[in-house]
């Protein structure tokens, strides 16, 4: 059976590359399993893995071999990336020899070539920094000083990225014929579980009037405040404009999942590493997932999958909408007042975390805040020689570096440094700030539900909380398209390939996430338009040179929808038409 050209790295040292000594693990490679996809069509997607068993006869990848060339790197976090390279060639633009760390251009000559520009690839080969059109620029620092550019015309693409990420454990599985160990990976996904995302604030106040993927928008700027890498995303712009967006130490991807719901897209980790967020019209508009990408003609290698778990008859969306007071207020107060005054010496600089609260005490967030100032009787802070306030006011000596806006405001707190520039000893015996809250406007509910699905299959509800509307209309609108779109079962199969052709093996390592597929089943009477939701792979090296694949799909909806500015209402269409929310 064909077979691709697989390379297995792992980032050992943790220097951001896999050109060191070791890092190459694909000689050693037994078995290669990896899974990404969406837990159903509505939810979210899961965590994408990968598990990797290697032959480890002198015991280099067992973390407590003090003897091993990788003992203290055997650890977790480091990062995995697994490739494939299958049929085609590349031909040299540039023919002249470059000096080492110089850029070359290459073409690619093979009509599988389907690498996207986003993507950045490293192989056993090639490290390509820039792909445009079929236009790449790799690095030339791989072929030494005085290799000559011709060395490129090899047989190396296509290039096809199968898993990009980081180790989870190391399990070391001896037997009795040979020692095996077991690296299980996650990908992107687990780390945006563990990060904690504050959104800071700019100098307009909090997010609000921005879509959600434009380098504007919420998931942008969830993912920088996350310190998630910017090169590895590709963000739809989008389509709703949210009023107020706030978030404070919440997890980076429950954050990133309630942006999901509101937007009724699609956010995953591909293979290739890169977050994707596909917004709701990205199946309706995008070319792999309008049209066909491959038929797939199955005997036997299909498994239907419930879809009675997916109905949802009733949607019930709740919100808590938020207004900004007009009148500013004090929205905080330094408690240490009297005896416990702060005392600051000459130079000496303390802060302050100053979270805000309304006028009962109850925790807010806030607009707008203030800096704050000395004036008269709307004095925000006093420094005094005691803490009674009865010796020298010493409070023109005070310095206040209040980072309302900017790197240390947050929807619920500021910082203020104060830093005593005088030469004596004071006492901050008063610290206020003064600014505009948001005021709580209730609870905001709206429900849709379908009266033929709740008689035919019962009550099958789901209540969501969308913290980020603000408006009933918007809300509706998600209510009514998960009632329309999931008030009947859609079917959904598991199919299963493997590597007993080139043409199979070639779509096996292209095919992704949301491509659009004819899935062709005699056995069940299957002819019809599949999207792919949920791969499994598993790669057996050595003798076997087996590539298997398991697909869920789900059925492309039969109705023809139309977007405004986009489609024509009814044009040439056999089916009903439904206006695309």
């Amino acid at each position: 059976m064909p077979f691709a050209t697989y390379a297995v790295k792992i980032d050992w040292n943790n220097d951001g590359d896999f050109l060191d000594a070791g890092e190459i693990v694909t000689n050693a490679c037994m078995k290669v399993t990896y899974w990404r996809g969406f837990q159903d069509e509505f939810g979210h997607a899961e965590a994408g893995g990968c598990r990797i068993t290697l032959r480890d006869t002198d015991g280099t990848y067992v973390p407590e071999n003090a003897g091993s060339a990788l003992y203290g790197n055997l650890v977790p976090n480091r990062t995995v990336c697994v490739n494939a390279t299958y049929g085609g060639t590349v031909d040299i633009v540039q023919n002249n020899p470059l000096a080492a760390g110089g850029l070359a251009l290459i073409v690619v000559d093979g009509t599988n070539f389907t690498i996207d520009s986003y993507i950045q690839i490293e192989s056993e080969h090639i490290h390509i920094t820039n792909i445009v059109g079929n236009t790449l620029t790799i690095e030339r620092a791989h072929f030494g000083t005085a290799a000559a550019a011709h060395v490129l015309n090899t047989p190396i693409v296509d290039l096809f990225p199968l898993f990009y990420g980081y180790i989870d454990d190391i399990i070391p599985a001896p037997g009795p014929n040979e020692q095996r160990v077991l690296i299980s990976c996650v990908d992107g996904f687990d780390q945006l579980r563990r990060m904690k995302v504050s959104l800071e604030i700019d100098t307009t106040g909090l997010y609000s009037g921005v879509k959600l993927g434009a380098i504007t928008g919420i998931i942008y700027h969830t993912l920088k405040n996350a310190g998630w890498d910017l090169t590895k995303i590709r963000l739809d712009d989008g389509l709703e404009t949210y009023p107020l967006v706030y978030a404070e130490k919440e997890s980076c991807l429950t954050l990133l999942q309630q942006v999901e719901a509101s937007e009724f897209g699609f956010l995953y980790v591909g293979g290739d590493g890169l977050l994707n967020w596909e917004d709701r019209h990205y199946r309706l508009t995008n070319t792999r997932c309008t049209t066909s990408q491959y038929t797939a003609t199955v005997y036997g290698h299909i498994k239907p999958i419930s879809a009675l778990s997916a109905i949802r008859n009733k949607v019930t969306i709740t919100a808590h909408p938020q207004t900004l007071v007009a009148v500013t207020v004090t929205i905080w107060t330094l408690q240490d007042t009297g005896a416990d005054s702060p005392m600051l010496g000459p130079g000496e600089s303390r802060t302050f975390i100053a979270h805000y609260a309304d006028a009962d005490g109850h925790p807010s967030i806030a607009g707008s805040v203030l800096t704050p100032t000395i004036a008269g009787a709307d004095d925000d802070y006093h420094a005094f020689s005691d803490t009674a306030e009865a010796g020298d006011d010493l409070s023109a000596n005070v310095t206040v570096t209040a980072l309302i806006d900017g790197t240390s405001r947050w929807a619920d707190r500021s910082e203020i440094t104060i830093t005593n520039d005088g030469a004596v000893t004071f006492y901050l015996t008063k610290l206020i700030l003064r600014g505009r809250l948001y005021k709580e406007e209730g609870k905001l509910e709206v429900v849709s539900e379908d009266a033929t699905s709740l008689a035919d299959y019962g009550v099958r509800e789901v209540d969501i909380r969308l913290p980020f509307y603000q408006h009933s209309t918007q809300m509706q609108g998600v209510a009514d398209n998960m009632v329309y779109t999931y008030k009947n079962p859609v079917p959904k199969y598991e199919i299963d390939l493997t590597n007993r052709s080139t043409a199979i093996l070639a779509e096996i390592l292209k095919r992704r996430i949301s491509d659009r597929i004819t899935v062709q089943a005699a056995t069940l009477n299957i002819d019809d338009d599949f999207f792919i939701e949920h791969v499994r792979h598993e790669i057996l090296m050595g003798k076997e040179q087996l590539h298997k694949c398991w697909w869920q799909v789900s059925k492309v909806d039969s109705r023809m929808y139309w977007i405004l500015n986009t489609s024509q209402l009814g044009s040439g269409y056999a089916f009903p038409t439904v206006l695309g929310y």
